[in-house]
């Protein structure tokens, strides 16, 4: 899928949790997917944060509330803008609408990455660009959070192949790696501190490769 394709896709979306989740039950999952990988993060008080796929912001309601910055990137102007809304309150958020793989950022400028869900739509070199970027854009000692589909989609089903009559699949497209992939390519530069997967989804489909991953910079 290219990237003009896949952003007339993502704004078809309704900007809503069940549209950026794909799924029925999305306010469930959400909630409990929430609740774990909140738990799981570092302390962000007085951090400054980015967060790429930031979507409607699921989560930079909850950074917003911790970090000192937060800058929430999105490709869809139209889950950037509910972004807003949902989180007028707050002043310490700014706003990209970018592709992840077109930013820029000064070096060494955030304590915190956040993704959740943007690597299996990217293809690898892709991913490899991104994952190099955000090592020059962490301090050292900064936290990159990662969470991936792994194997399957969310429901535990196989990936299809990508062809026209698979266009109205909600995960079309989509690159549900080994989770070696990821390992391997963060192995160099970062320290892994932490990894599980998302227990609702095991709970609910059976699918316990809903992946994530807490690394730590190192320091050179």
């Amino acid at each position: 899928m290219s990237r003009s394709d896949s952003l007339l896709y993502w704004q078809q979306q309704q900007a809503s949790i069940q549209g950026m989740m794909l799924n029925p039950e999305a306010e469930e999952l959400h909630h409990y997917e929430q609740q774990q990988i909140i738990s799981c993060l570092p302390n962000l008080s007085g951090n400054n944060v980015l967060e790429i796929g930031a979507g409607i912001g699921r989560y930079t309601t909850y950074f917003a509330s911790e970090a000192n910055s937060v800058t929430a990137v999105d490709f869809n102007q139209n889950f950037i803008s509910k972004n807003q809304e949902i989180n007028a309150g707050f002043s310490n958020i700014s706003y990209q609408c970018a592709n992840a793989i077109n930013l820029s950022f000064a070096k060494e400028q955030f304590d915190f990455v956040f993704i959740n869900w943007l690597f299996m739509y990217l293809e690898d070199d892709q991913v490899e660009i991104i994952i190099n970027r955000i090592t020059q854009w962490l301090k050292p000692n900064g936290h990159f959070f990662l969470r991936e589909s792994c194997i399957t989609d969310s429901k535990g089903n196989p990936p299809l192949k990508s062809t026209a009559s698979d266009a109205q699949h909600s995960h079309f497209h989509s690159h549900y790696r080994d989770p070696q992939f990821y390992l391997a390519l963060l192995g160099t530069n970062f320290y892994l501190v932490s990894q599980g997967n998302i227990k609702i989804y095991e709970e609910k489909y059976n699918n316990p490769n809903q992946l994530f991953w807490l690394f730590k910079k190192k320091i050179n």
